[in-house]
């Protein structure tokens, strides 16, 4: 056997060793699904880990400890989740978010904890925020 086909056969032998395997049995299933079902994640709870995490991330922003992109990925997180959770003004609340956001970034710019990029980055937020509620 040449070396390219040694190769080949351990490779595939190799794969077949790690390929997933079904679930052997339906006690297996009923096991995951009571792991799932014990995560008390309800849409109220996600709610308010991600209102904490962004009120966290916008702290440390304002402080000129965390860059805009951070900031700005809480609140698209905590938008979700409010939609999830079915808040009626979320989209009104995350355009107030990310206006906050815009001007903390100009405010940081002056203070030099925060560059040029990082107010573009903030603004394109907002008017694409503003913009996705208009074509609805």
């Amino acid at each position: 056997m040449t070396r390219l086909a040694v190769l080949l056969a351990s490779i595939f032998t190799a794969s077949l060793a790690f390929a997933e395997q079904p679930a052997s049995s339906t006690s297996e299933a009923q096991s995951d699904q009571r792991k799932i079902a014990d995560v008390p994640a309800t849409s109220n709870e996600r709610y308010s880990a991600a209102l904490h995490e962004y009120e966290v991330r916008l702290g440390e922003f304002e402080a000129g400890r965390s860059p805009v992109n951070v900031v700005l990925q809480s609140a698209t997180r905590l938008l979700h989740t409010s939609l999830d959770a079915e808040i009626s003004n979320s989209a009104s609340l995350y355009d107030d978010r990310v206006a906050n956001i815009e001007s903390i970034a100009r405010r940081n710019l002056q203070r030099g904890t925060c560059t040029v990029q990082e107010v573009a980055q903030a603004e394109w937020s907002r008017i694409d925020a503003l913009l996705k509620r208009l074509l609805k």
